[in-house]
């Protein structure tokens, strides 16, 4: 289905319609169309490229509904008329085929008042329609100014429906006058719905669409499209291996300063670049980054995911937590992973911790966190002592040779931060239950999701504060 849109214009200031010819190019010839009203180069260009109109879409302001005197030289209208009413009677002069009920559709709209107007668009133009595409042929020229973000407007919304946009205008350059056909516009548009749609998403379907479509990939540019590839099936899946190595192979990209070609892709490259900040800049790529990366874009289910599976190399490897040799010894023999030594390190049992510790599982479940306690904690200082902290600490068992070993007895808190990694500790565990009844979709207990963003918060903060005191 073939769909023309144009926002309808006022008449010419001394009111007269004259005849005037504009230069255009149709199939790559350069041709000449008439117009008398400035609305009609656009149709009459259409109709010499063969396009047949299916459906036309008028949106008028009240302004273009008052009648009045009009000298109009074509002889397609006559009498006092409306700037609406003789362009639909010029349209239909230039394509019959829309001379038939409900072919022309004015849509009203003013200038403050537009979200109607780009809804009922919408309904007029995928109501009833049968065909597997559509395309819309947009005439820029005409209407008050904000009608380019009604275009854009309606460009994002159909973005996904497939639609096919192609944009006209008439211009004047010294005494030439031209129709002109300006897809690179919806290039535009497409690419930076594209854009919004990785930005909130993590999806960058639209972004690889637009290459395809427009023809504009290069083989230069296929490390950079993979990278956020990777990146984007990580997010979406919460496949932190996945999102890892996009993270990688984009932070190696940006080392070998490689030229991205397409003008497109090169902003895009920019908007990566400020985006990702450290974790593409920074010399190596730090967990607690990933982690507050994802935070920062409300992908919340992304960085607990991290947190669990990530987080716990972090503890052990930065030195928070300390495991002897003996330790090292049993936990290689037995392939015993960070993750289980830290999830079984911890507990929550402690009757005055699970009471008043502000992150934990039991707390995120209420409406809200005590404000003055969650502020203690915050600025570290002392809710309770070290000792009822470290109580909270339960065996960890594993079997070897058939023989119960606690492997607690083999792992210490780092001295310098015992209070700071006791706490983390907690807020780790408490983080990790939330996580894995979100990931199994339990309905039995809610938790709060306001409170988990400030616990995951609070486990950025202090993991950094903690790791700066041993530095």
């Amino acid at each position: 289905m073939n769909v023309f849109m144009v926002n309808v214009s006022k008449f010419p200031f001394d009111k007269t319609l004259k005849k005037n010819e504009f230069k255009c190019i149709i199939n790559d010839k350069e041709e000449t169309v008439e117009g008398y009203y400035q609305l009609d180069p656009i149709p009459n260009m259409l109709k010499k490229a063969g396009v047949q109109i299916d459906k036309a879409i008028l949106f008028a302001t009240n302004k273009v509904r008052k009648v009045s005197d009009v000298d109009d030289q074509s002889g397609m209208s006559s009498g006092p008329i409306s700037p609406l009413e003789l362009f639909k009677e010029h349209l239909v002069t230039i394509h019959p085929e829309l001379d038939q009920d409900n072919k022309i559709i004015d849509i009203d709209i003013e200038e403050n008042i537009i979200a109607d107007a780009i809804s009922e668009f919408i309904r007029v133009v995928l109501e009833n329609n049968t065909d597997d595409s559509i395309e819309l042929y947009i005439d820029t020229h005409g209407g008050f100014r904000s009608t380019q973000l009604i275009q854009e407007a309606i460009m994002q919304l159909l973005f996904e429906n497939n639609i096919h946009a192609h944009f006209y205008n008439v211009y004047y350059e010294g005494e030439s006058e031209n129709a002109i056909r300006r897809d690179e516009a919806v290039n535009i548009f497409d690419f930076v719905s594209g854009i919004r749609e990785f930005d909130y998403t993590g999806r960058i379907d639209s972004i690889k669409k637009y290459l395809y479509v427009s023809g504009e990939n290069n083989k230069e540019d296929d490390d950079f499209i993979k990278a956020i590839e990777d990146i984007s099936v990580g997010i979406q899946w919460c496949n932190i291996v996945d999102f890892e190595k996009g993270i990688k192979n984009l932070k190696s990209y940006f080392a070998k300063k490689q030229t991205i070609k397409n003008p497109y892709l090169a902003l895009f490259e920019d908007y990566i670049r400020r985006d990702y900040g450290k974790l593409v800049i920074s010399r190596d790529i730090k967990v607690v980054d990933m982690v507050e990366w994802c935070y920062r874009k409300g992908l919340y289910q992304q960085a607990l995911t991290i947190i669990e599976s990530r987080m716990p190399d972090d503890i052990i490897n930065r030195g928070l937590l300390i495991i002897t040799e003996e330790g090292k010894d049993i936990i290689e023999q037995e392939s015993i992973d960070n993750n289980t030594i830290i999830n079984r390190c911890v507990s929550m049992s402690e009757p005055d911790i699970k009471k008043r510790f502000p992150f934990n599982e039991t707390t995120l479940d209420d409406k809200k966190i005590n404000t003055k306690l969650c502020q203690e904690f915050r600025n570290n200082n002392k809710a309770y002592s070290v000792d009822a902290m470290k109580k909270s600490f339960e065996k960890c068992l594993v079997k070897v040779d058939n023989v119960n070993i606690d492997l607690s007895n083999y792992i210490e808190i780092n001295k310098r931060v015992v209070k700071d990694v006791c706490y983390l500790l907690f807020v780790h565990k408490s983080l990790k239950n939330i996580r894995n009844r979100s990931n199994h979709a339990a309905s039995d207990k809610a938790f709060n999701t306001n409170n988990v963003k400030a616990a995951i918060q609070y486990y950025i903060d202090l993991y950094r504060r903690t790791v700066k005191k041993i530095n």
